[in-house]
């Protein structure tokens, strides 16, 4: 397929250009075409592996006897390339790889004339923003986003910590000596702040959560520790 002939110059009748124009319908009817910038990378992928196709089938690192194709010569190399590319790997030329390079260029020198890729709409009450159609935020919705995304970090953290509270919640007040070049110092072990056994406390608090119990036996009588 990848480097099929075009029936009558007509690039649609090879099947990867046919699958391409598929590629180009948006979802889920396909109703309506893909904007270039959209459109454009889905062509890069098509490029890129059609490349890899054709590359593996006319200089295949390893031989595949399943299908009879030897794997590539250790000399001549460029040429049995240079044979494949110039007919089917160019721009300009009749298959699947050269029209999609064209299309690519095309697609992007309208893609540097449409403007925005992200067309962004106002209510009228200039109460609420939305963009490609189906997605939208309110004033009020935005303005508790980084609240709730505290609170979610927040709950997060205590159930990592099995709800452990540390003594120390004022970070300003931890010594860590980065110029120490003691072996084995942490801030952990430094008498100053005073958590040299804290590990002990979320050990226990680990072993007896209901959340993940570390002692809890099994179906073979072993317990997660």
């Amino acid at each position: 397929m990848a480097t099929e002939d075009f029936a009558d110059g007509n690039s649609k009748s090879t099947m990867l250009v046919y699958f391409s124009a598929v590629c180009g319908l948006t979802l889920p009817t396909g109703a309506n075409f893909l904007r270039p910038a959209q459109f454009t990378s889905i062509l890069s992928s098509l490029i890129y592996c059609t490349r890899l196709l054709i590359m593996e089938s006319v200089l295949p690192r390893f031989s595949h006897d399943y299908i009879s194709l030897s794997e590539r010569p250790r000399y001549g190399q460029l040429d049995i390339l240079n044979n494949v590319r110039k007919k089917k790997m160019c721009d300009g030329t009749l298959s699947p790889l050269g029209e999609f390079i064209s299309l690519a260029a095309y697609g992007q020198s309208l893609r540097r004339s449409e403007g925005p890729t992200i067309q962004f709409e106002w209510s009228d009450d200039g109460e609420e923003i939305s963009w490609d159609g189906c997605f939208r935020v309110t004033m009020d919705g935005f303005r508790t986003l980084a609240h709730s995304a505290i609170q979610a970090a927040t709950r997060q953290c205590e159930r990592l910590m099995y709800d452990w509270v540390p003594p120390t919640r004022d970070l300003r007040t931890l010594r860590d000596r980065l110029s120490t070049a003691t072996a084995g110092y942490s801030f952990v072990s430094d008498p100053a702040n005073g958590i040299s056994n804290a590990y002990l406390e979320l050990l226990t608090k680990a072993c007896l959560s209901p959340v993940n119990l570390l002692t809890l036996i099994g179906k073979n009588e072993c317990s997660s520790w």
